[in-house]
């Protein structure tokens, strides 16, 4: 049951007693973030991210509260956040999702596509990552780096297809 009465506090003499600690930044961020206070989580965010910049669940949470707050000016830092966390675990389903969302909502339609192809095959959804791959391919700039991926990803899906019919 959440008490935020209590455990505000609680985390905050955390913070005063171990101000270098990025995680109880991320824990008071994501708190805050779970009980609708995301400004203020996303400042909480903000300082852990500072402290650990090369922490990929601290910056996906980060990006989550900026695409959140649905501003505009915030999207740039969320694209960059999960970029960067997608450098070290390019593997995270949800990096990719909010990465949809944040270039959805600037109207790259060719990267939004992109994205939601990783997070479809990521989630073993094989028609989704296909059908998304196929509409990146004909949006990203040829020879770009998104592109190059996407191709490597069609030959992957139609791989794991392959494999099914066996």
């Amino acid at each position: 049951k959440p008490d935020m009465a209590n455990a505000l506090p609680l985390i905050d003499q955390l913070i005063k007693e171990y101000p270098k600690d990025a995680y109880f930044y991320e824990l008071k961020g994501q708190f805050l973030f779970e009980n609708g206070r995301i400004a203020e989580a996303r400042d909480a965010l903000v300082i852990a991210a500072k402290l650990m910049p090369d922490a990929p669940l601290i910056q996906v949470s980060l990006a989550q509260a900026e695409i959140e707050l649905n501003d505009d000016a915030l999207l740039a830092d969320a694209t960059r956040n999960l970029t960067q966390a997608l450098s070290r675990e390019k593997d995270n389903a949800m990096a990719w999702r909010h990465l949809s969302v944040a270039y959805g909502r600037q109207g790259n339609q060719g990267m939004t596509a992109y994205a939601m192809a990783e997070f479809a095959l990521l989630t073993g959804n094989l028609s989704e990552a296909s059908y998304h791959a196929d509409h990146a391919d004909k949006l990203l700039p040829r020879g770009s780096p998104a592109w190059l991926a996407v191709q490597d990803m069609k030959s992957n899906i139609e791989t794991k297809r392959a494999k099914k019919k066996r």
